[in-house]
């Protein structure tokens, strides 16, 4: 394939997505639109990559397919925090695509996947800047040069012509009466600047997978690893620390495993109890998970290696019983105080971190090995992102608060309606009956005070549907709590009914 022909398939793939992102996602709320144009972006590194010559491997199909159905999320969950994270999960899953040039799994490093998120910006304006001076490099040719005078005279010709037509065409009079307003306003302004970002990311990115195939560009190589560290300090670190987290255990058995507030005269309230430790033990768990990596990433072996992978192991060991110790104080906290989305958050931090100890405690016994831990940390990651952006988790705490309810009398109906986005409003629906005239009614007030009026929005456009916002909508007209329109956020597209009352 020639040369022109790359770029001609490389700069339509970004304007594509340039103008597909400025349709869809510019002032549009989340939903369907996210999954488009995130498809598209998926589609377009791999058809540079083809074009390109470049093998598709794991290294770049996996990261691509895992941001494909991050982007599909979108469509389905309501919750603004959620769409939040599906953005920057699909920002560093394409920027992983993009940089990740080796051929095999070996290049799934921790390094890598920490820096190419950081990389991704530098690496892809400079690969937009040498692509653009290519372009004009190639149509500047003695080849090319009449094709460039005839473009740039047609545009003139055609722009005139367009004009005339607009007189005799109702679809052109009115595309030529808002061109014009938007001229005479500016307002095509921000949606111009998003779509050049949109365009220069897609150019450098596709760009930088196009060029893989016949030319190779610097790796973006892992440091190297310089051994500081003998055996014996490891041991002596590890030791120190393992020593150090068994008399806590021992010291403090009953406070961990048992219930200190109930103990009299013991100065621990129950709030204390739960809220503290857990943020203790959980902080403890992290920042050692942290030094065990780095003690075995600038080690330098010796004879008594077995001995440092002991010990480092029997911490792994300890540090699993602090994360169980923490996760049974959050589960106290909540049958207190019930459920929140931040602490269920910490219920799937704990248990991904405990998967991870397990997996570390593995590799330290064997001989851990860089890449081999960065990959499957990041799979757990996937996994727990996947099932939070897809799970309805908003919906199962209004079910487990209202179960609480039942057993204890306290609801937090306020954090209930306002605390959580639309998803768990179909939850809330069918939790009214279960409730007291004196709970129900606030309830049914605060939907209805957050729902019930249009408040301004706009209608929702066919690439902003979501299945969450849909639910929501469907459940609050069946529950006679609104009536006609509905936003369902300040700034939200307003779902407009599908049929009369």
């Amino acid at each position: 394939m020639s040369a022109l022909a790359r770029a001609f398939i490389l700069w339509s793939a970004a304007v594509t997505l340039g103008g597909l992102g400025s349709g869809v996602l510019f002032d549009a709320t989340p939903g369907l639109n996210w999954g488009v144009w995130t498809l598209a972006a998926v589609s377009g590194i791999w058809l540079s990559a083809r074009v390109g010559g470049s093998p598709t491997h794991a290294a770049l199909l996996l990261p691509l397919a895992l941001a494909a159905g991050f982007g599909v999320a979108a469509a389905i969950t309501a919750a603004p925090g959620v769409h939040f994270v599906i953005g920057a999960g699909v920002a560093v899953l394409l920027s992983i695509a993009v940089l990740g040039d080796a051929p095999g799994w070996e290049r799934l490093t921790a390094p890598f996947m920490l820096g190419a998120p950081v990389a991704a910006p530098l690496r892809v304006v400079a690969e937009a800047i040498r692509r653009t001076h290519e372009l004009i490099g190639l149509v500047a040719t003695p080849r090319y040069r009449p094709l460039l005078r005839g473009a740039l005279l047609a545009l003139p010709v055609v722009t005139l012509f367009a004009l005339i037509l607009a007189n005799a065409d109702p679809v052109l009079a009115t595309l030529r009466d808002d061109v014009a307003d938007a001229l005479a306003r500016l307002a095509f302004a921000p949606r111009l600047v998003f779509f050049g970002g949109l365009v220069t990311a897609a150019l450098g990115g596709c760009g930088i997978v196009m060029q893989r195939g016949s030319v190779r560009v610097p790796a973006f190589a892992e440091p190297a690893r310089t051994p500081r560290l003998a055996v014996t300090e490891r041991i002596v670190v590890l030791g120190a620390v393992a020593a150090l987290f068994s008399t806590f255990l021992l010291l403090q058995l009953s406070y961990l495993f048992g219930n200190a507030p109930v103990i009299r005269g013991s100065g621990v309230t129950f709030s204390e109890y739960a809220r503290q430790g857990f943020a203790e033990l959980t902080t403890v768990a992290t920042l050692c998970t942290i030094l065990l990596v780095a003690l075995d990433h600038w080690a330098a072996r010796g004879p008594r290696e077995r001995w440092a992978r002991v010990a480092a192991v029997a911490v792994v060991g300890e540090l699993e019983v602090l994360l169980i110790s923490a996760l049974r104080r959050l589960w106290l906290y909540e049958s207190a105080y019930g459920f929140t989305t931040v602490r269920l958050y910490a219920h799937v931090y704990m248990i991904a971190a405990a998967l991870f100890l397990g997996l570390l405690g593995w590799g330290l016994s064997r001989g851990l090995r860089s890449g081999w831990l960065a990959r499957r940390a990041a799979a757990i990651a996937a996994v727990a992102m996947t099932i939070l952006v897809y799970w309805n988790h908003e919906a199962w705490i209004v079910g487990q608060n209202v179960g609480r309810f039942v057993r204890t009398g306290q609801l937090d109906t306020a954090y209930l309606v306002w605390g959580l986005s639309p998803n768990a409003a179909p939850a809330l629906i069918r939790a009214i009956p279960q409730l007291p005239p004196a709970l129900a009614g606030p309830v049914r007030d605060g939907l209805r005070q957050r729902y019930g009026s249009a408040g301004g929005g706009a209608p929702c456009r066919w690439f902003e549907w979501n299945l969450g916002r849909e639910r929501a909508v469907a459940a609050l007209r069946a529950g006679g709590i609104v009536r006609g329109d509905v936003p369902l956020r300040v700034r939200d597209c307003v779902a407009r009914p599908r049929g009369p009352e």
